[in-house]
């Protein structure tokens, strides 16, 4: 088949894999500096409930407290989103999707907390997404336990609430 010379080519959307490298600030709903990408981004439809990604796992650095993590681009706000994801091998996670998001997906290394302190607790799926989004935080050291009150200043704090006075911290 010829084009004529004023042949235009449309390209959709969908098909131009959104941006990974050198990221302006909120362009990924978390705070993640220093992150690595490590595979392309993948436009894997619906992927369902759960899947996995491969990743280029020579990518990653020898920090320890890097860790690789699934984004899910939200076309609506252009901005990559975390998602709950658990390394299973290497160059392999296992992400869960519990959103049903659908589109593209990236592996990128994050430098993020790592609770150590949750595995097969009824809450483990909800502190990771939490965590995946900035909403919640562990303690470097992990004898230490997020007391109730500590807790509810957190959530006050990045909810943007006015706490009672007794739960505000001292000195705010």
């Amino acid at each position: 088949m010829e084009l004529s010379d004023d042949a235009v080519l449309i390209v959709l959307e969908d098909e131009i894999p959104p941006p990974t490298e050198n990221l302006p600030d909120g362009k990924m709903i978390d705070r993640q500096p220093g992150y690595i990408t490590l595979c392309d981004p993948q436009n894997l439809g619906n992927p369902g409930n759960e899947f996995f990604i491969d990743f280029d796992q020579s990518k990653m650095d020898t920090n320890p407290d890097r860790y690789p993590k699934a984004f899910y681009w939200n076309t609506s706000y252009k901005k990559w989103v975390a998602l709950t994801t658990y390394p299973v091998a290497n160059g392999k996670v296992k992400v869960l999707n519990d959103g049903n998001y659908s589109g593209w997906f990236v592996v990128m290394g994050c430098i993020q907390p790592n609770f150590t302190d949750i595995g097969g607790h009824w809450a483990e799926k909800i502190a990771n997404r939490m965590n995946g989004l900035g909403l919640l935080e562990g303690y470097p050291d992990p004898s230490a336990y997020l007391a109730q009150r500590s807790g509810l200043v957190d959530l006050n704090t990045n909810l943007n609430l006015k706490a009672p006075a007794l739960f505000q911290k001292a000195g705010a």
